[in-house]
């Protein structure tokens, strides 16, 4: 066999790259610029699939490939256990690896986990992320990144470049590479393939950036997908940043676009002209793959290649960046630690450590006393009493849909029947039974034997009985009584699908008011009808006519049903919630915090002393009048198989919850701003600036224990804050605590306060833990508008320790030196994307000089820069544009126009010109640039005649 180079493992990484592309033709390379690299049989060399979910373990839609299903991320974060999430992401790394085995044409280069940030719970995908704290997300994903990756940054050699490396030297070979999701600022659906995230340069490298941060660089994490949105303007798969920040300063390895991404640039964005300029502008800004049709990505790449867009080398370096990720995957090594290895996929092990999970995430948000259940709670005079299990989400596991395929799936009705018997307990999930009668032959809507959907019935028997489920005001699904199946749409309706559980929901009925009937689109937005053979089944939108409209007869109300049933019981546990599949997930938010409307007239109906709520959802709700109602509030995500038994041991006491808020959970959807307000600081969001009073803030959790925290000691050493804290457990119950800690700096614009450290200690009874930290300093970080650069200011720094963001026990105060105040100064240049604020402008991006400016429309706008120390300028030199007409800027310092000048009309918003604008005395402090019209800055540079 022919000795090749990039098949010796005694050779660095970077000379078995460059071999193998060197033996790899310009075509052979272009077909590896999508997401499924082509084989090259002559090398013998695989496909390679670049792409596995792992949001939370590892993700197959294959029934046969059972894994561990974890909780969901928000779930996860609940936890702020970062040891427990080394361990998930050590058995989520394991089980890919073994199916790997099984088919090694992939699976390995991860997608996850998610580390957007959370501003906004409306977002539908609040269930994937760990979220709105930055430094919460960063440690846990840089937990569980190194358990997926089998490694962290930091066991790398520590003296050279990895492609300096043998795959054989320490931390080089990776179990899995995991892919952060999705650099950045994707927090919302509506939109997402053509939307900008208007944001500050400021918020991206302090708020958004700075989640990614920690698994990027110390964690396992090695990749990002960039997101769909515009960020300032720029897709997110051409933002500059991902090569000079992720790349050029963190040292990332690749960079991937999200599915169909690459092609909306030109189709959706409309951003550039052809896909060739796409596939150009993407590759030279850090992006390697192009997660779309292969044929497509190829035919842009020869495009680019022909009209001098891309230069085989830069072909060479994408391609060379994926190249690295599979040889650090060992995939062109004969022999390695990872393939004579196999760990079975939900082991005993892994069950372990899952119901673990499931357990710690339980948050305990309200509890007047009633919990935990006790023998003697539960027994008067000797004779049991009945319990209650109610409510939508009790006898269900819902999955949604990063979620693997688990061998068992333990709902909340189900755990408590395996300690119960049947006398003891009671069971309605509470849904109306209902009819569907249609106008045209006034005949119910019936299912036969082989579940084919007719409007056939004279009268109402079991086979015309639906579960009504109404998951919002928008959507319902009808469940058969006569098979259990749900009504779902191919062409014509039938009562066979087991569950609502594909990309497109086809259970979807869509309800129209018209009025004393109802009519129904469907999930794809057609019209529903009855034909004329009596079937159900969908045509093109048209007129609401009679074969279009129906009544829903209610045979059985479900509140009226429980509340017959609470008059029997003595503790109900209502189980409250979201489908994960329905209302809000990708590509749907929600409209609402509040909960369905019949979930919240159920709460309300039942009695208080006996009610437990118990609310598992992929998100948080609005439920300010449900939790005064309640004797006690329960929240899970959905957990996954051991949902049920973490519910049962909570409420019964087998565990003690500890799980802590990881998002602001507010009162009303009224003290959000829109979701696409990406400002945090000017709308007021997240905990760090939210001014009202939320209903239950971040980092909030009860416990069946309680402690008192003592003793706060921080000292400033030169990489990091010391920091310890002693914390007793006053109570007569073992428990755990999640000790946080915040900081606030007197040397920013406002005393806010910041996460910057967390620990969950297990405290016996009676017993005092001295818990010591050690945070690095560079968590301490502000943006220098200045500079241009993250910095650590001198000044004094507040440090306190707390149950929650707002349960501060201890504080302390710590001198820490660092960067001194900076000024701009005469002859240096500003550039206008390091301003201080903005008032109706927005940041625009140009592909000529690839960095952002400010751009204001036809109204103008102002734009001002502080710390401004301008001794003796007599003009300013401003780069500004006019892409309409003449506009104009004047130059502002303590309320007084200096200067002004008319901009002359541009080509476009980037055809900036160079314009002299005199000044009557020179500017100092705070500088404001009032624009008038249409128009957009640069940079500009205070001057003095010499």
């Amino acid at each position: 066999m022919e000795y090749m180079k990039f098949r010796d493992k005694s050779l660095t990484i970077g000379e078995r790259i460059d071999d193998l592309l060197g033996r790899l033709t310009v075509d052979e390379k272009i077909n590896m610029l999508s997401s499924v690299q082509c084989e090259v049989p002559r090398l013998g060399v695989g496909k390679w699939t670049i792409g596995c979910e792992a949001a939370r373990g590892f993700v197959s839609k294959d029934t046969n490939e059972v894994s561990t299903v974890f909780p969901q991320p928000i779930g996860m974060a609940s936890t702020f256990d970062k040891e427990l999430m080394r361990k998930i992401g050590e058995i989520a790394g394991d089980e890919t690896r073994h199916y790997y085995k099984q088919d090694p044409t992939g699976r390995l280069m991860l997608w996850g986990p998610t580390v957007d940030m959370e501003r906004n719970p409306l977002w539908g995908r609040s269930e994937e992320a760990y979220g709105e704290d930055p430094c919460l997300a960063g440690e846990m994903s840089k937990e569980y990144t190194i358990g997926l990756a089998g490694a962290a940054h930091s066991e790398e050699p520590a003296d050279k470049d990895i492609r300096d490396c043998r795959t054989d030297e320490s931390g080089v070979l990776l179990k899995t590479l995991p892919t952060l999701k999705h650099f950045c600022a994707n927090n919302n659906e509506k939109d997402r393939m053509c939307g900008n995230s208007d944001v500050t340069v400021k918020l991206l490298h302090e708020y958004y950036y700075r989640a990614f941060k920690p698994a990027l660089t110390e964690g396992g994490a090695h990749a990002v997908m960039a997101a769909y949105n515009k960020i300032g303007g720029v897709p997110g798969d051409m933002n500059p940043d991902m090569q000079h920040v992720l790349k050029d300063e963190w040292k990332m390895d690749l960079a991937v676009s999200d599915g169909g991404a690459f092609s909306q640039n030109y189709l959706e964005h409309g951003y550039t002209n052809s896909h060739a300029e796409s596939l150009a502008l993407c590759i030279k800004n850090g992006t390697d793959t192009m997660t779309d049709d292969g044929r497509m990505v190829a035919a842009a790449a020869r495009d680019a290649l022909n009209k001098g867009l891309i230069s085989e080398n830069d072909i060479n370096k994408a391609v060379g960046n994926v190249l690295l990720g599979r040889f650090r995957l060992g995939e062109f090594d004969d022999r390695h630690k990872y393939s004579d290895t196999d760990t079975l996929p939900d082991s005993e092990y892994a069950r372990t450590i899952n119901r673990q999970a499931a357990y710690e995430q339980i948050c305990l948000l309200k509890n007047n006393g009633i919990l935990p259940l006790t023998s003697e709670k539960l027994s008067v005079s000797g004779e049991k009493r009945k319990i209650l299990i109610a409510g939508p989400i009790a006898d269900e596991n819902y999955r949604d849909w990063y979620t693997g395929v688990a061998s068992y799936a333990i709902s909340v009705r189900k755990a408590f029947e395996m300690h119960f018997d049947k006398e003891a307990l009671s069971f309605d999930n509470g849904y109306d039974y209902v009819a569907v009668k249609s106008k045209a032959n006034g005949k119910y809507m019936s299912v036969g034997d082989d579940g084919k959907i007719s409007f056939s019935a004279d009268k109402i028997t079991e086979r015309e009985l639906f579960e009504l489920h109404k998951w919002d005001k928008s959507v319902y699904n009808f469940k058969s009584l006569f098979n259990g199946k749900y009504v779902t749409e191919n062409g014509t309706y039938s009562a066979s699908s087991e569950t609502p559980y594909e990309w497109f929901i086809k259970e979807w009925f869509k309800p129209h008011e018209y009025g004393e009937y109802v009519y129904f689109e469907s999930w794809h937005d057609d019209s529903v009808y009855v034909n004329e053979n009596g079937e159900l089944a969908v045509k093109p939108t048209c007129r609401p006519s009679e074969n279009r409209l129906f009544t829903i007869e209610t045979v059985s109300r479900g509140t009226e049903r429980l509340h017959a049933l609470s008059h029997k019981s003595d503790i109900v546990i209502y189980c409250a919630g979201n489908h994960p599949m329905q209302v809000a997930r990708e590509c749907y938010d929600r409209e609402t915090l509040a909960l369905p409307s019949h979930q919240h007239e159920q709460i309300m109906s039942l009695p208080s002393e006996k009610l437990v709520l118990m609310l598992i959802s992929s998100y948080p709700y609005a439920i300010v009048s449900e939790s005064k109602h309640a004797s006690a509030v329960i929240y899970s995500s959905h957990c996954g198989a051991e949902m049920g038994n973490a519910v049962y041991s909570t409420i019964f006491g087998e565990n003690n919850p500890a799980a802590r808020c990881p998002i602001t959970w507010y009162r009303s959807e009224h003290e959000l701003p829109d979701i696409k307000e990406y400002d945090i600081i000017t709308s007021r969001s997240t905990y760090m600036y939210y001014d009202g009073e939320p209903l239950y803030p971040f980092g909030f959790g009860l416990s069946y224990s309680s402690f008192e925290y003592s003793d706060l000691t921080v000292n400033a050493l030169d990489d990091c804050i010391k920091i310890s804290v002693n914390v007793k457990n006053t109570s007569d119950t073992d428990g755990d605590e999640v000790v946080q800690i915040y900081f606030s700096a007197d040397t920013a614009p406002e005393r806010i306060s910041k996460l910057c450290g967390f620990e969950r200690v297990t405290i016996k009874a009676g017993e005092t833990a001295k818990l010591s930290l050690e945070i690095p300093k560079e968590r301490l970080e502000a943006y220098s508008t200045v500079n241009g650069r993250m910095e650590i200011f001198s000044g004094k720094y507040t440090f306190m320790a707390g149950a929650s963001s707002k349960d501060i026990r201890c504080t302390a105060d710590v001198m820490i030196s660092g960067a001194e105040a900076s000024f701009r100064k005469c002859g240096e240049t500003v550039y206008c994307k390091n301003n201080d604020s903005i008032f109706r402008g927005s940041l625009g991006f140009s592909n000529a000089k690839n960095d952002w400016y400010v751009k204001f429309g036809d109204w103008g706008g102002n734009v001002s820069f502080e710390s401004c120390q301008f001794d003796g300028a007599d003009h300013m030199i401003v780069y500004a544009s006019a892409p309409c007409s003449t506009a104009r800027i004047e130059i502002i310092c303590n309320g007084s126009c200096i200067g002004s000048v008319e901009i002359p009309p541009s080509a476009s918003w980037d055809d900036f010109h160079e314009i002299k604008i005199p000044l009557e005395k020179a500017p100092d402090n705070t500088v404001e640039f009032n624009l008038q019209g249409m128009s957009a800055v640069y940079s500009f540079m205070a001057m003095k005649d010499e």
